[in-house]
């Protein structure tokens, strides 16, 4: 069975929600980082945008628009790229040196903010050649902040380019939509917190995780300003996420000890 690659896309202008989300996102990524220094020993802080920093002439992967139509305020900065350079580029982000493929148009935006969080989902089988299963480990909730409506408040994933690439010398800096790899781990766990967010934060996320936004019908019974329910709800993804994490650990450290058998494709599965 492949890996189950996440993608999501939104557009959240309003920067209340974008915060109350992103604090959330947070105690989430604090989880990650304590199951990071616990397991491996080692110190891996989620990324912090504030938008405080004005960016000039950032790229935007075609990814990140969807389907909808291109905003006037940006332009076209790749059609005679060779296929080479539209292939994979290497991301330098701390967390994560996953490929970011260009696989479809990219554009320039002259200026932008950007705000939000990306931190690494701990993943106890990362590092490991034998038992790594995942490529691209970074949770992205993060928004861009533009004074051109059609980029305002849309959900990003941070990459930054390497100066080979024929696109560094536009920019180093790519947006493209976040992406998250799994495999037999947190599968089912990745779309309720998705919906989550879906239903009490991002009317308009779309989520992929083999179908169309996977488990998003689990929130319906509550209403969207419901802060209870959704607390609650959030409380309880956590200690999923806790749960399924050193479930996830106890196996792979079994597995260390045996050599010779197979990891099981029951490791967090639901």
């Amino acid at each position: 069975m492949p890996s189950v690659v996440v993608s999501w896309n939104g557009i959240c202008p309003d920067h209340k929600v974008q915060e109350d989300l992103c604090a959330k996102i947070a105690e989430i990524g604090e989880v990650s980082r304590q199951l990071y220094q616990d397991f491996f020993k080692q110190e891996i802080k989620p990324q912090i945008y504030n938008a405080r920093r004005v960016r000039k002439n950032v790229l935007l992967s075609g990814n990140l628009l969807a389907d909808q139509p291109v905003p006037n305020g940006i332009e076209i900065v790749n059609r005679e790229l060779s296929a080479k350079d539209k292939g994979q580029v290497f991301s330098v982000s701390e967390n994560s040196p996953a490929p970011v493929i260009i696989s479809g148009e990219v554009f320039l935006a002259k200026e932008v903010r950007i705000y939000g969080i990306e931190f690494a989902l701990f993943d106890p089988r990362r590092y490991n050649s034998v038992l790594m299963m995942s490529h691209q480990y970074d949770v992205s909730f993060v928004f861009i902040r533009s004074a051109d409506p059609g980029l305002d408040g849309r959900l990003a994933q941070v990459s930054r380019l390497p100066r080979k690439h024929a696109l560094h010398k536009v920019s180093p800096v790519l947006l493209s939509a976040p992406e998250l790899d799994l495999r037999y781990y947190l599968e089912g766990w990745i779309g309720d917190l998705l919906g989550w967010v879906k239903h009490f934060y991002i009317p308009d996320l779309y989520y992929w995780a083999w179908i169309d936004n996977p488990n998003d019908h689990e929130y319906e019974q509550y209403a969207p300003d419901d802060q209870r329910a959704r607390d609650e709800i959030f409380l309880r993804l956590q200690e999923q996420y806790r749960k399924e994490a050193e479930a996830c650990q106890a196996e792979t450290l079994a597995y260390q000890k045996q050599p010779n058998r197979r990891l099981k494709h029951s490791i967090g599965k639901n």
